[in-house]
């Protein structure tokens, strides 16, 4: 963490990852016609992280994860809801309210 610490001059760094597929509507329709015969099928998954890392000594200081089998990222409103949820918990965001 030093290298990054020295570029940037920040004491944290927040890294994060997400990884977010769709099911299209065929594929719904084809899930539903399954579990109607008793077959269970996955569509979408979201999966993300967030940790939050003092610079100054490598320690993650906060850590969250979403895992999920909907949500999506292509329009504002779930996208910013999916955001909220990564950074639930988040010690800056104790007790702020998120803008939009």
């Amino acid at each position: 963490m030093r290298p990054l610490k020295e570029r940037t001059g920040a004491d944290y760094a927040l890294f994060t990852f997400i990884r977010d597929s769709y099911t299209s509507n065929e594929r719904k329709a084809a899930m539903v016609a399954m579990a109607l015969l008793g077959a269970i099928t996955f569509g979408g998954e979201q999966v993300g992280y967030a940790s939050l890392v003092d610079l100054n000594t490598g320690q993650v200081v906060w850590h969250n994860a979403v895992n999920r089998m909907w949500g999506d990222l292509r329009d504002v409103e779930p996208a910013t809801e999916t955001v909220e949820a990564m950074l639930k918990g988040f010690p800056a965001l104790q007790g702020a309210e998120v803008r939009r």
